[in-house]
């Protein structure tokens, strides 16, 4: 699982990172500018299906 937050103040990251922390040890949060985030989410497009959105 991969979490994507937006940038800013640091609420949506917080949120994200606590959430992630407690559904699935290991899962990882990046800022929606993060160019790892976009990787992340094809491999995870490729490897899971769509994802859900929240």
């Amino acid at each position: 699982m991969i979490g994507i937050h937006f940038s800013g103040m640091g609420n949506t990251r917080f949120c994200v990172e606590y959430l992630l922390k407690n559904i699935e040890h290991g899962a990882r949060a990046y800022s929606i500018e993060d160019k790892k985030a976009l990787e992340e989410l094809e491999n995870f497009i490729n490897k899971e299906g769509p994802p859900g959105m929240g």
